[in-house]
């Protein structure tokens, strides 16, 4: 809806460095406890209905301390030490009814969308993921799913840290 290629959305206490600015040798860099959503926004198409807003063919990334990102090539690197991730956890996705954290959730989890993919990314035992947003006016359910393309990084066995190129439509609800 905006124009833009790519989205970023930085944690708290996180920040993002940009090496080269500007040229077509820019790169970025994640520093910090938490992490930065990068959105990939280049083969989506957000739709309007009757029925509401709706976007689809999205990538979902999510990088944390060490990760790069090159803007040119739109690729995420992880950071050195950091492995491919190959679940053995057969346990489900747990539900999430709050993907986007709404302020209004008392019982509302920070990260939760992070949550629901990592969760995702770490288990065998599905292929996608949904969730919804708290708020009913307007409601939205948020599809993540594995692709042939998606991989997770951790510097642990099992459980997902990195998160490369995630499937995530949006849907009203």
């Amino acid at each position: 809806d905006t124009g833009h290629d790519t989205v970023y959305a930085l944690d708290e206490n996180t920040a993002l460095v940009v090496d080269n600015p500007g040229t077509t040798a820019e790169k970025l860099t994640v520093r910090g406890p938490q992490g930065v959503t990068v959105l990939d926004l280049r083969h989506a198409h957000a739709h309007t209905t009757p029925a509401g807003w709706s976007l689809t063919g999205a990538r979902y990334s999510y990088l944390t301390d060490g990760d790069r990102y090159d803007t040119r090539t739109a690729l995420p690197v992880p950071a050195p030490g950091k492995h491919p991730l190959l679940p053995t956890d057969r346990t489900p996705v747990p539900p999430n009814n709050d993907v986007f954290h709404s302020i209004d959730d008392p019982d509302g989890s920070p990260y939760s969308l992070r949550t629901t993919a990592r969760a995702l990314l770490s288990t065998r035992a599905q292929r996608t993921a949904t969730a919804t947003t708290w708020e009913s006016a307007p409601g939205f359910t948020v599809t993540l799913g594995k692709r042939p393309w998606t991989t997770a990084w951790s510097r642990e066995a099992a459980t997902a840290q990195t998160i490369l190129g995630a499937g995530l439509d949006i849907a009203p609800r």
